[in-house]
């Protein structure tokens, strides 16, 4: 956290990030908003929480390096005050002195493993984020993982498998000046397995099903044996079916539309992505996650990252919206 900011102990991470966040941009000169990092829904903050109010200066849709973020994964929202968020949970394993004991065995259910919980993506390490952040992170307190930005983040620039002719419109959007749209885009894969955004996971013998606090948004994933559909069609999220390998969650999931991209530089992807993804409970507190793109019209070959995430104990999800009625925009510079 930068000096004499303010600790915000205690709070709700959706809320803490977000005071942070405003809290930020408030000390900040007019002129600096325009070169932070932030998503394309980014509109005017209105935040109460029952502990104080801010009103965020910063302009939506702001660019930098020639790419617009496209995950709505800050301060796009507004927040109502949860019931529930310091609620002890009878089934978490503690210490002596009461604390969740995130180390302890990852709990199972008729011996598979559980991965029920309330989660969150952890940061990348800070010298990774150097490359796309300006001295400001505009998604707030935490630090994001350097796939929300660049899927391809482990690739030199300019050195992504794109076939023949596949990366010419990314290119070329990279050099324009035009601005993005300021609606909120609907959630999309995988750019959503990544942001430092809570979600949850309700875990069934016949169903996994992902709640993100996000948007108020849902994913099922069948776990009853069903198939994969044959001529699906197509959506923002696809379907998703999944089974167990060993103590690892295999998820497979088709049926995308074309209209949203990889991360927030906007790599795109075909109709005809394939997504893996590979959930491992490392122990109570943790699991990792391997996500998989496999798309033959648009890249030569499948390419996979690995991001880390930690479990948020005691508590649960805020109500959480975007708001595309942007109106900062006119008071930029003011």
């Amino acid at each position: 956290m930068r000096r004499n900011a303010p600790k915000f102990a205690g709070w709700h991470p959706t809320v803490r990030r977000t005071a942070h966040f405003s809290w930020a941009v408030a000390q900040l000169p007019a002129t600096r908003c325009k070169n932070l990092v932030a998503t394309e829904a980014t509109c005017c903050i209105l935040f109460t929480a029952g502990k104080g109010k801010w009103k965020s200066r910063l302009e939506p849709n702001m660019t930098t390096r020639g790419f617009r973020l496209t995950l709505a994964v800050a301060a796009a929202a507004i927040f109502s005050p949860a019931q529930w968020l310091h609620q002890l949970d009878p089934a978490t394993p503690r210490t002596r002195d009461g604390k969740p004991n995130l180390t302890a065995p990852a709990p199972r259910v008729k011996g598979k493993p559980d991965l029920s919980g309330v989660w969150q993506t952890d940061s990348s390490p800070r010298k990774e984020l150097e490359p796309y952040l300006l001295g400001e992170n505009g998604l707030g307190e935490n630090d994001i993982t350097k796939y929300v930005v660049n899927f391809f983040a482990d690739y030199k620039f300019g050195e992504e498998p794109f076939q023949p002719g596949a990366g010419d419109p990314f290119r070329k959007a990279l050099q324009s000046n035009a601005r993005p749209s300021t609606l909120c885009p609907p959630p999309s894969l995988p750019n959503w397995d990544y942001p430092p955004v809570p979600f949850k996971l309700i875990q069934t013998p016949r169903l996994l099903l992902w709640l993100r606090e996000e948007f108020g948004t849902f994913r099922q994933i069948y776990l009853d044996g069903r198939k994969l559909p044959l001529d699906p069609e197509s959506t923002w999220q696809g379907y998703s079916v999944g089974h167990l390998e060993g103590d690892t969650l295999v998820v497979e999931t088709t049926g995308f539309n074309a209209l949203s991209a990889l991360d927030g530089m906007g790599h795109p992807h075909s109709e005809a992505m394939r997504l893996t993804e590979r959930f491992r409970r490392v122990d109570f507190g943790h699991m990792e996650l391997k996500i998989t793109v496999d798309d033959p019209k648009t890249y030569t070959k499948p390419v996979t990252v690995t991001v880390s995430q930690h479990l948020l104990p005691d508590t649960d999800l805020l109500e959480s919206f975007c708001e595309p009625g942007e109106k900062d925009r006119q008071h930029i510079g003011q």
